[in-house]
């Protein structure tokens, strides 16, 4: 099941609401495993990045080029295809010159999903857009398994203990 990490009595409903109505690029909520096949239970987490812009977002960043090899080893930074096009406008998916000249399908990045053929220039800017997105998550992540190892231990100041989840001294 899962839980606020913050405070994990509170209805994960009331949780989900609040996520929604905020800007907060990311979810962090806490996983119980329940004890099965003679394994104990455990915690672990959970981060759930939202999959579009965040409001206030939306004419942030132009269309970049093809990404490569250089660029996803963190060697290279990318080329601009058309420096003076918002990635928000960058429409079509079914062929390159759909990108501009016309509106075959809905606006970045919420592309429709009748047509699953995306071109390389979308399928680049759907990846920067991902890693633009996680990377806050990904960065809070770190930062809670550098806490587990300078604490020598479990992540989550958690302890699943008889009865339920109970604050450990740690922290």
């Amino acid at each position: 099941s899962v839980f606020d990490i913050s405070e994990p009595r509170r209805d994960i409903e009331y949780v989900f609401q609040e996520w929604r109505e905020s800007s907060s690029p990311y979810l962090h909520l806490g996983v119980l495993y329940e004890a099965k096949d003679g394994l104990p239970a455990a915690t672990g987490q959970m981060f759930v990045v939202r999959a579009r812009l965040p409001l206030g977002h939306r004419d942030a960043g132009l269309v970049q080029g093809l990404l490569t090899r250089e660029e996803l080893m963190g060697h290279g930074s990318a080329s601009f295809w058309r420096p003076t096009l918002p990635r928000r406008r960058l429409n079509g998916i079914c062929c390159e010159c759909c990108h501009v000249a016309c509106s075959c399908a809905s606006s970045f990045p919420n592309i429709s999903t009748g047509n699953q053929f995306v071109t390389p220039l979308m399928c680049s800017a759907l990846c920067r857009l991902g890693y633009e997105l996680s990377t806050p998550a990904v960065r809070e992540l770190t930062k809670q398994q550098d806490l587990a190892r300078s604490r020598g231990g479990h992540p989550l100041p958690l302890d699943v203990m008889e009865g339920g989840l109970q604050s450990s001294a740690a922290g």
